[in-house]
């Protein structure tokens, strides 16, 4: 009973069991569907096998994938107790470029293999595909597992997604060999020979590399030479181009931050040109050298020195003066001090450049103390001063402030001639006051300006005298104090001076004889008054008598 008991349970349970069945099916489908898109791996070749101490093991890393690829890295494991690495082979890669050069260490408990390569278009699909070759020699007995400690394949899909999905890995058994000693064979008796030594082919020259990079248009522009002095690119894009002399039968290339790689004795590719379009920042080297039938030549180390940022922010200063609430400074030096300073991290800074208002940029030299000294500028005019900074990549950066300069008090004039006559010995004398040691000028104009100038006492007193005789005319005169700081003032208001003009010399001598000339004045006047009122009183008494003469006459006709 109890067997056809569990019997009916399992009949039962059968459909549970099949659509169970059926569902995990599905989802191990789903997988190998899901699995076989975009797969790429590592594999080691042999995986497993038996080898004798004393004796190499040749081992390829390969790469198998279903997408077009161009790039991979990895680090491989080994323990150093059963294995050495004895030497990489590449003759067999199917990479192009090496980005870092194949590597290996014995030392420590776990040996270390290093690679990264790049493929350039259009890639590689396949299975299979050799990286590198690993020899290894057997040390000692026992198993030795090889594996990945990590590693990448990079998608040739310009995003360089990372496609690896599995590591391969390999288990050797290792034995010890025997080894058996052969007899030595007899010594044949040497004859004499001679030896034709063929003529001895040269190496390759050493590549020349041009340099170039990519403009706004996305034109490439020569940028530098291997021959000449590195310098520093603001462009991560960087073409090299070089031509390949008839005898040469390859060329080994390598790209890294090492300034004294050496690219493999074997070639990568017989290529005239690489082009790098995403460098990151920093200092990168591009090794490539000729390899002919006599072996491999010199290597070239061009430098790719990439700097992609600005100097850092800085701002202006400017010493001994005050700035308002809408940080515009204010002085009344006409030549402003002013101090800044930024720096580059990455290639340095170059150079700075100024400009005030709409000027033209100019390279300025900072003094020995970093402070910059403005040429002149106007007073009572705002001022926008622009500084840029350079770092040798080409980058720039600007800062900005704005200065007003103002000027200082007018001085004062206090004694001038309002009329003169000039000549030699009688010269136009004119006094003031201003700040002491101040240079004083004054502006004589009638046509063209002519300037008198001065140096005020500690007092601040000062005199201007001109001696020449000037032209008769009537005279502006102003006058302005500079300091020894180069400070100005604005120019005093305008007076006048009539020099050499006989309107000038009658109010100067009746200013002289001031009370005569009013009395004289006044005497003539009277005098002319008098006769004026008496020859009028004359008129209206001839005019009345020859009236009442005619009035006269006319009664007696009448009669």
């Amino acid at each position: 009973m109890s067997e056809s008991k569990d019997g009916l349970q399992l009949k039962d349970n059968f459909p549970f069991l099949k659509r169970l069945s059926i569902v995990v099916a599905c989802f191990l489908f789903s997988l190998v569907i899901t699995t076989k898109v975009s797969a790429a791996s590592f594999s080691l070749s042999p995986a497993t096998g038996v080898f004798t101490t004393q004796n190499n093991i040749t081992v390829s890393v390969d790469v198998n994938t279903d997408q077009a690829i161009n790039g991979v890295e990895g680090v491989i494991e080994f323990p150093t107790d059963k294995l050495e690495v004895v030497s990489i082979n590449k003759s067999r890669s199917i990479m192009s470029l090496w980005v870092q050069e194949p590597s290996f260490s014995n030392a420590g408990q776990v040996g270390i293999i290093q690679f990264a390569a790049i493929k350039l278009n259009p890639g590689y699909v396949g299975s299979k595909g050799n990286v590198i070759d690993i020899i290894f020699r057997v040390k000692d007995i026992g198993v030795a597992n090889v594996s990945f400690a990590s590693g990448a394949i990079l998608a040739n899909d310009g995003h360089g997604n990372n496609l690896l999905t599995s590591f391969g890995s390999a288990i050797f058994t290792l034995i010890r060999g025997t080894t058996t000693v052969l007899p030595k064979p007899p010594v044949q008796p040497s004859l004499p020979t001679t030896t034709i030594q063929p003529p001895t082919k040269p190496l390759p020259p050493m590549p020349q590399v041009k340099y170039f990079i990519q403009d706004k248009a996305g034109k490439d522009v020569l940028y530098n030479m291997s021959e000449a002095e590195p310098k520093w690119s603001s462009f991560p894009y960087a073409k090299m181009t070089w031509t390949i002399p008839s005898d040469v039968t390859g060329v080994s290339t390598l790209f890294d931050d090492n300034p004294n790689s050496e690219p493999s004795a074997t070639s990568s590719a017989l290529t005239d040109n690489l082009v790098l379009p995403f460098l990151t920042e920093g200092r990168h080297y591009f090794h490539i050298r000729f390899i002919n039938d006599a072996g491999a030549g010199q290597t070239v180390h061009l430098p790719l020195l990439i700097d992609l940022r600005e100097p850092k922010y800085f701002s202006i200063e400017f010493t001994d003066t005050e700035s308002n609430s809408r940080g515009i400074f204010s002085t009344s030096a006409p030549r402003p001090r002013t101090m800044f300073y930024t720096e580059d991290e990455m290639s340095g800074l170059n150079r700075y450049e100024y400009k005030i208002n709409a000027g033209d940029w100019t390279m300025l030299d900072l003094e020995r103390d970093g402070t910059f000294i403005l040429p002149k500028l106007t007073p009572e005019t705002r001022h926008d001063l622009m500084v840029r900074a350079y770092d040798n990549a080409g980058n720039f950066i600007d800062a900005a402030a704005s200065i007003n300069i103002q000027p200082i008090i007018s001085p004062a004039i206090t004694f001038y001639p309002r009329n003169i006559e000039t000549s030699e010995g009688s010269p136009l004398v004119i006094d003031g006051r201003s700040a002491p040691g101040a240079t004083v000028e004054v502006i004589l104009t009638l046509t063209e300006p002519i300037t008198i100038s001065a140096k005020a006492d500690d007092d601040g007193s000062w005199r201007v005298v001109y001696s020449q005789k000037l032209p008769a005319g009537l005279y502006s005169m102003r006058a302005r104090q500079i300091l020894d700081n180069g400070a100005e003032s604005s120019f005093s208001e305008p007076v006048t001076i009539r020099i050499n003009l006989w309107s000038g010399k009658i109010l100067q001598w009746l200013k002289t004889f001031n009370w005569y000339i009013i009395l004289i004045l006044f005497f003539i006047f009277s005098e002319l008054g008098t006769l004026f009122f008496y020859r009028r009183a004359v008129k209206k008494m001839r005019q009345h008598f020859e009236q009442n003469h005619k009035t006269n006459i006319d009664a007696i006709n009448q009669k």
